[in-house]
């Protein structure tokens, strides 16, 4: 079976809860978790639409 789709989950975890961000496209798709800026989140595609 070929898997034609990505899909990328994030999970955060806090003192007091724990949180997901589901980020689901085929197009490329950029993450930065806190190295360019500490506690900061920044997710980028270049898709025409964002399911998240």
């Amino acid at each position: 079976m070929k898997c034609t789709r990505r899909a990328h989950l994030y999970i955060g975890l806090n003192p007091d809860r724990a949180y997901g961000i589901f980020f689901n496209t085929t197009f490329w798709s950029q993450f930065d978790i806190g190295a360019e800026k500490p506690g900061v989140l920044r997710m980028e595609t270049r898709g025409p639409e964002l399911d998240y």
